[in-house]
């Protein structure tokens, strides 16, 4: 059984690392919302759904170059 860092573990805290276990788990949940997105709502949280971190720039993917 994969082991999980608790909450309050310096492990877990914002600008760490986030263990493998523990990051694959994050991607299947990840992969499971963006698929249910339009399916789900969320009913509660026990800390809020914001990240600390600024939202990312739009992305735009550049032309493809032709050799």
């Amino acid at each position: 059984d994969a082991q999980v860092a608790p909450l309050g573990d310096d492990r877990s805290a914002p600008g760490r690392p986030v263990p493998k276990a523990m990051a694959d788990e994050l991607a299947c949940v990840a992969a499971w919302l963006d698929k249910e997105a339009s399916r789900i709502r969320v009913v509660h949280t026990d800390r809020g759904l914001a990240s600390p971190y600024p939202a990312l720039p739009a992305f735009t993917a550049a032309p493809t170059r032709r050799s």
